[in-house]
């Protein structure tokens, strides 16, 4: 039989104390072993460096849900590739959620000129169409939103300098 090992003398060997030290030498932060451990349970230690930048950055329930997407998932054996694609849809949902509540000024006034300028456009390109000339409100709201649109502008240009002769020396 077998001799029975107390967890003082497993813990106190020195296989597994060595393995512990050299696994801990560059772990300073807590962010750099929660992404070692990511990155070895998604079979990706070649690319620990960008679970170290995830683990770093992004907030830490959205990695847990990738990583639980990717470890369940079954159909591929690259399992950090499918992380990263989860991961990446998991950020981009959230993204969108946070611009539907976002209501400041800046980005207000960039999501409106966004539109304005869809329209302008749109409006543009269906101005030479059947329904365009049938509906001269529809052209004025064009040149309203768009005055460089089909308006012949007269361009005046500041000429400086003498006379217009040509002084021979």
């Amino acid at each position: 039989m077998s001799s029975v090992k107390s967890i003082k003398d497993i813990l106190t060997s020195g296989d597994f104390l060595q393995s512990r030290e050299k696994a801990q030498k560059y772990v300073k932060h807590e962010f750099q072993d929660y992404a070692y451990r990511l990155a070895a349970d998604m079979g990706d230690l070649h690319h620990r460096a960008i679970y170290m930048k995830l683990a770093k950055t992004v907030d830490r329930v959205t990695l847990e849900q990738a990583a639980a997407f990717a470890k369940d998932y079954t159909k591929e054996v690259n399992k950090g590739k499918i992380f990263m694609w989860k991961l990446a849809e998991l950020r981009a949902a959230a993204q969108f959620k946070r611009d539907l509540q976002n209501h400041d000024y800046e980005f207000v006034m960039q999501r409106t000129g966004e539109l304005y300028s869809e329209l302008a456009s749109a409006l543009a390109k269906k101005q030479h169409s059947a329904l365009s000339t049938q509906l001269p409100c529809l052209q004025k709201l064009v040149q309203l939103l768009n005055p460089d649109v089909n308006t012949k502008r007269q361009q005046k240009v500041l000429a400086l300098g003498s006379g217009g002769g040509s002084e021979a020396g």
